[in-house]
């Protein structure tokens, strides 16, 4: 084997310089090979029955995907979830790791890839900052009042029919104002009187 000024690679074969092949440096794929890896020039090679094939930095971490793994799940050391389809791994989505979402899942909280979800409405939801913080707002704690301190941001929120509602500094003092109780007066510390209207 020797190589000329541009790196092309020669190798002498039958008395006669030739274009050096791949399995020059690494053996011929063949029964022998199958399902072996090899390095060459800083690329990692896998033996298939259709011969090397040029590994990705994906194949490399989480191994190939063959027909003897396909279906498996695995995960990247950044967290990211794969599911294996022959002969490629796809990204996965949430119902090939935990299933569908259903009436017998209502809440119930997963992590996936890294992001945290909930089962609602059939469907797997992304978590928000604010549900992460005080938790969803279900039939069980309707009427809750709670807050967040997200970034050094203090919010708060009443959990009504519709989710969590914002609430203003004047509603934490003095309660909110909704249809059960147009008409009604509140008084604050400061002797300011406020009626609850329609809009």
């Amino acid at each position: 084997i020797d190589s000329t000024e541009d790196k092309d690679v020669y190798i002498c074969d039958k008395a006669k310089w030739r274009y050096a092949e791949l399995a020059d440096f690494i053996g011929k794929c063949d029964s022998s090979q199958l399902e072996k890896t090899a390095k060459h020039d800083k690329k990692t090679f896998y033996c298939s029955k259709s011969g090397w094939h040029e590994m990705s930095a994906l194949e490399i971490e989480l191994g190939m995907c063959t027909d003897k793994n396909d279906k498996a799940l695995a995960k990247t050391k950044s967290g990211q979830d794969y599911i294996c389809n022959s002969p490629k791994w796809n990204t996965a989505k949430i119902a090939d790791v935990f299933g569908f979402c259903d009436s017998t899942r209502l809440y119930e909280k997963i992590v996936f890839s890294n992001y945290e979800y909930y089962c609602y409405n059939k469907y797997w939801n992304r978590m928000s900052a604010q549900d992460s913080a005080i938790g969803f707002c279900s039939k069980a704690n309707l009427g809750k009042i709670d807050s967040t301190n997200i970034n050094n941001v203090k919010k708060r929120y009443y959990c009504d029919s519709t989710g969590w509602t914002s609430l203003s500094i004047l509603e934490m003092r003095i309660g909110r104002c909704t249809s059960k109780n147009i008409g009604e007066k509140k008084k604050t510390s400061g002797d300011s009187v406020y009626v609850c209207s329609q809009k």
